[in-house]
């Protein structure tokens, strides 16, 4: 079960559900965010961290990329390494 979550984390469909997620945060209202877990390795008591690890090609997570967009889109200065 744990492998299907975290294949579940890294499919491109991801990110998708996290631009639905930060819509309706603002729609709700949300000013401030401040995501859990930017980086932490996944395990079977979660997949928390936009990235599982520190030297991760960004690109390759949808969680991160969907996250960077929306920052981006709200005029944060935040570039990729």
């Amino acid at each position: 079960m744990t492998a299907l979550f975290h294949q579940a984390n890294r499919d491109p469909r991801m990110a998708r559900i996290y631009e639905r997620y930060y819509q309706a945060w603002e729609e709700g209202g949300g000013d401030l965010f401040c995501y859990f877990s930017s980086v932490s390795r996944w395990s079977k008591w979660g997949s928390w961290g936009i990235l599982e690890f520190h030297d991760e090609d960004p690109s390759q997570s949808p969680k991160f990329m969907s996250t960077l967009g929306w920052a981006k889109r709200l005029g944060q200065p935040v570039n990729l390494p």
